[in-house]
């Protein structure tokens, strides 16, 4: 079991776990700052050792420069795609937007240079900001499904997204 050093003992937020070359990869949101996914490694899904910070908050102005929250790693033509929700500070944290960050090993993260990936289709949900929680655009949860033809899809809550195709998220 893994407990993250610190102040509190809740400090280990969404995690996600993926397994490569038998070798056991668990990032986790660290909470309560919200400013880094945390890189764990592990041979029996038991005893983990630090590897590092995934990815961090983004510099100010960028889509993701308040707070990162959850997010989904997965395995694609020997590359890895970290898709998470991104909070900008412009906004007061209340518009989410799905960031994509590519891997070649798991630990060297590289966010994409087109994010947001995905962002709320004003059509179908609300996207003001306004002074109240009410209004705030909620994109938790981002997943990959990989569909036949190389296009990615986002699932977030009940949101469906269509998205890039995966030669150009691959660039």
């Amino acid at each position: 079991m893994y407990i993250p050093p610190g102040f509190w003992n809740n400090e280990l937020g969404d995690i996600d776990v993926i397994v490569h070359d038998d070798v056991f990869h668990m990032f986790h949101l660290c909470i309560p700052s919200h400013d880094r996914v945390a890189h764990l490694t592990s041979s029996d899904g038991l005893n983990w050792a630090e590897a590092g910070t995934a990815i961090t908050t983004g510099d100010p102005g960028e889509f993701d420069d308040d707070q990162i929250w959850t997010m989904g790693v997965c395995e694609f033509n020997g590359r890895f795609l970290m898709l998470y929700t991104g909070l900008c500070r412009k906004e007061q944290g209340k518009v989410q937007r799905v960031g994509l960050a590519v891997s070649d090993d798991l630990h060297t993260w590289t966010k994409h240079v087109g994010n947001p990936v995905a962002c709320a289709d004003p059509r179908w949900y609300e996207a003001e900001v306004d002074a109240t929680m009410e209004a705030m655009t909620s994109l938790l949860g981002p997943v990959v499904i990989l569909f036949m033809g190389g296009t990615v899809f986002v699932v977030a809550i009940s949101l469906l997204l269509p998205m890039m195709s995966m030669s150009s998220m691959m660039r």
